[in-house]
């Protein structure tokens, strides 16, 4: 999970989540968890407030005022005798200067519905594909399909969160070029993880789970991770593992070992 706690207000009017959560209240998953976060840290209570009221201002920036209908017609007469009264269709015959006033009439309807459709296609594609994906279990074990071809078996009272634009970035990659992808989920609980190794040719990039102590990074490997009260455990089954709390690389794990991390230290067991 991010640390949160450490956000400024900007940075959470700018995280997809937290944006979910105010421009879909009705979730109860994600409202379920914002809610949780500001119970356990009351001091958040403020910075969400103003979070809050920043995403609301840029939503109603991007509104566009309407005109009442005796002030739209009004408008589109005014455009209509200028373009009658344009140097090119002034000498005409007063039908074909109807005709062409109409026509550049017509123009600007469409360009001002195509600009509409871009502005709504943009803001659809920035709430619906690029938001993250939210999954909860209960008392049941849920096995989750990750866009890479990963699969997470995500076991009971676990909580994953991912963002798919992150994992479709690999389709892009061509010929030998490298390109770095962002292949990440945020778990709190429990899961078991069998990472697909990267397609096509020049690709480097790791597969990575964050906790709030530690982030375990891996490429075609097959492991456990479980983020408990006194720490995250870690349970390399095959492949390769490194495991970095913060920026810093902590332990590499070989196939069989398990760990735990607690505090920033790495206990084996």
């Amino acid at each position: 999970m991010k640390p949160y706690a450490q956000y400024t207000a900007r940075e959470l009017a700018a995280d997809d989540l937290f944006i979910r959560w105010v421009k879909h209240p009705e979730d109860d998953e994600v409202a379920a968890f914002w809610q949780g976060l500001e119970d356990m840290q009351p001091q958040l209570r403020i910075r969400f407030r103003d979070a809050r009221q920043l995403v609301q201002e840029i939503g109603q920036s991007l509104t566009i005022n309407t005109l009442r209908s005796d002030e739209m017609a009004t408008v589109w007469e005014r455009i209509r005798g200028s373009l009658q009264d344009m140097e090119d269709v002034r000498p005409l015959r007063p039908e074909v200067r109807s005709f062409i006033g109409w026509w550049y009439f017509a123009r600007s309807i469409a360009a001002t519905v195509g600009i509409i459709l871009l502005v709504s296609w943009t803001v659809y594609k920035q709430y619906t594909q690029e938001a993250s994906r939210l999954i909860t279990t209960t008392t049941q074990s849920r096995r989750i399909s990750l866009p890479d071809g990963s699969v997470v078996t995500l076991l009971p009272h676990s909580q994953l969160r991912y963002t798919p634009r992150g994992f479709a970035r690999e389709s892009a990659a061509e010929g030998d070029s490298t390109v770095e992808l962002t292949r990440a989920v945020w778990l709190d609980g429990t899961a078991d993880f069998e990472v697909a190794r990267p397609t096509g040719r020049g690709i480097s990039n790791a597969f990575r789970v964050h906790t709030d102590n530690l982030t375990a990074e891996a490429t075609g490997t097959r492991f456990r991770v479980s983020h408990e009260q006194e720490g995250t455990r870690v349970l390399l089954h095959d492949g390769e593992l490194d495991l970095l709390v913060g920026h810093r690389q902590v332990r590499h794990l070989s196939p069989g070992e398990s760990v735990l991390v607690a505090g920033g230290d790495v206990q084996a067991e």
